[in-house]
């Protein structure tokens, strides 16, 4: 089988750009800002402050690096005993030299900020500086995704007050807290934005510790700060950052004097570069904190665009502490970051729902009771689910999830993190090496989806990411995953529901939303209580009442259909046939 692109696990987001070495991922910057261009919202720089920014200056300190600027010849008064920046006499656009020239004395300013002393606490505020100004005109980031290199023109950079580790005189994404790209000119405002847009890509699918990230853009005097995160993206409006100084100046006092997670930094990921580069997922648990230190990647998904859900899957072990050894006995899980709605229903939650609903469906037939499991035990297949579902057997069709997290959610962010352990390590359904492991994978999933369907469950997302392969010894099991997108059937669902699904194995009439046949009226409440149980008989059927068609709503058979896509996927991308025709002539010859 030859190696194939897989898709991506996000459903809303089916255009993942490659992560192979050797493609120059600087060539993606249009389609990143093309594809971001409906994520971002825009409102005024107050706005902004108070809604993204973890504090605002006080009009006294304010003042106080106003002086403290002024004391070291970096304002200077006008004819009209007003202020202006000693280095920015007039636009950068009517000012000599290249851009790097002209914006160099950027640094200069944030390094007199810096210096500046406060008087008290402030939440969201921090005393000594976390980070430094950094010039680095059309300087190549280095980052830990290969061959995903970015240009920016300065940013500020986590310092060795933000005890994180530095990285020498090279520019690493890892350590970028905020992004700045500069233009002298007006007419250069596209490829300006384009590139930040492009760099905030870049650092959030590079570091698995950004909850978000700022930055800024400067296009001859205009200024315009930016925020982006997995729920939305926001710009503010532009302001003249020579003419209004001081909203400048409080602008990087916020910048400046702001904490790792006011950057951006989840505080429940901790990153070391001791050897190689490791990440320690933090999950409390019983009034206690344990330690999931990844030793390996499994997968990742890089959408061209922040916003999204952005899954990443370590292998990992348990460790005592950040940066502590293995805990004697602990065997390697699989971890899995994922960012969800805020409304969303986590995998653990979802699976204990499902386990709970086939037992009671088990129980029903036991009792001679109506069930779902009747259904299933008409179908001419060779699987016998009564069989399957005694004891919890049938679980083993899902990952065992051991531990999860949701971090908090905030007003202003739709979506929240979510961690989950799971107790087998296993490898994607499109990494599989062989037509046997595949189809026998299939399998699995084929039963989980049956289970789902006793269980009165869709999983609405049935892709080659998200079935997964786990080999123990000589047997090979097919597991389900990423139960995010799973609802319970319901005949009442609105047409209006967002399509979801991984657009290449969707049902074709989910995908286009035109049903193969003519849709017939039907009684909902009627056709819920046959799903139900409640109403089993044929001649039931012929009193329904008339009501409006519903159109196409997701059912049982879409999911299946999936697998019918997929197992055509295999067969028909995966299958390197150039090795088989050489045995193939031979056989014929004969």
């Amino acid at each position: 089988m030859t190696a194939a692109a897989s898709a991506s696990s996000t459903p809303n987001h089916s255009r993942p750009y490659k992560s192979e070495c050797g493609r120059e991922l600087t060539d993606t910057r249009i389609a990143i800002a093309t594809e971001m261009d409906t994520e971002m919202l825009l409102c005024n720089v107050e706005s902004f402050q108070q809604s993204y920014l973890p504090f605002i200056p006080t009009a006294e300190d304010i003042d106080s690096c106003v002086q403290l600027i002024c004391d070291n010849g970096l304002l200077v008064k006008k004819d009209t005993d007003s202020l202006q920046w000693r280095d920015f006499p007039k636009p950068p656009s009517r000012l000599s030299g290249t851009g790097k020239v002209v914006f160099s004395p950027l640094k200069a300013i944030v390094d007199v900020i810096s210096r500046h002393k406060f008087t008290g606490d402030r939440p969201g505020r921090v005393n000594v500086p976390r980070v430094e100004y950094r010039d680095c005109p059309n300087a190549n980031v280095h980052s830990e995704l290969c061959n995903a290199t970015f240009n920016i023109d300065g940013c500020f950079e986590l310092g060795e007050g933000g005890g994180l580790e530095g990285q020498g005189t090279r520019l690493a994404a890892s350590n970028i807290a905020i992004s700045a790209v500069l233009k002298k000119n007006e007419k250069d405002w596209v490829d300006n934005r384009q590139k930040l847009v492009s760099a905030a890509s870049h650092i959030m699918n590079d570091d698995p510790r950004r909850a978000f990230v700022f930055g800024f853009t400067i296009e001859d005097d205009k200024m315009a700060l930016w925020y982006f995160s997995r729920s939305h993206s926001t710009k503010s409006k532009d302001f003249n950052f020579i003419q209004d100084y001081k909203q400048l100046i409080s602008v990087f006092i916020s910048f400046i004097f702001t904490d790792e997670a006011g950057l951006g930094y989840d505080p429940i990921v901790h990153r070391s570069a001791v050897g190689d580069i490791t990440y320690t997922y933090e999950i409390p648990v019983a009034g206690a904190t344990r330690y999931f230190k990844s030793t390996g990647t499994l997968s990742s998904y890089r959408s061209l665009g922040v916003t999204g859900h952005m899954t990443r899957v370590w292998k990992a072990i348990e460790v005592s502490s950040p940066g502590g050894r293995p805990i004697p006995g602990k065997k390697e899980v699989a971890l899995k970051d994922v960012w969800l709605e805020d409304d969303a229903t986590p995998e653990k939650a979802i699976q204990d729902a499902i386990f709970a609903e086939v037992k009671k469906q088990r129980n029903l037939r036991d009792n001679g009771q109506p069930s779902r499991l009747d259904l299933v035990m008409k179908w001419r297949i060779k699987i016998d689910f009564e069989k399957v579902i005694k004891g919890d057997e049938y679980q083993k069709y899902f990952p065992t999830v051991t531990q999860d997290r949701s971090t908090a959610p905030r007003s202003y962010r739709p979506k929240r993190r979510y961690i989950v352990v799971y107790s087998e390590i296993c490898t994607a359904f499109h990494d599989a090496v062989n037509l046997k492991t595949s189809f026998k994978a299939l399998e699995g999933a084929l039963i989980a989806l049956v289970i789902l369907f006793i269980a009165g469950w869709l999983h609405r997302d049935v892709s080659t990411g998200n079935i997964l392969v786990f080999v123990d010894e000589e047997t090979v099991t097919g597991k389900l995953s990423d139960l995010e997108y799973a609802k319970e059937f319901s005949l009442t669902i609105a047409r209006s529901d967002p399509k979801t699904g991984t657009p290449y194995f969707m049902a074709y009439e989910l995908l286009t939303g035109v049903s193969f046949r003519k849709s017939q009226p039907l009684d909902v409440d009627f056709a819920q209580k046959i799903w139900e149980g409640k109403v089993i008989s044929p001649e039931q059927c012929l009193t329904q009442s008339s009501a409006a068609p519903l159109g196409v709503v997701c059912n049982f058979q879409h999911d299946l259909e999936s697998l019918f896509w997929i197992a055509l996927w295999i067969l028909l991308a995966r299958v390197d046939y150039q090795l088989l025709i050489p045995s193939v002539c031979e056989a014929y010859l004969r």
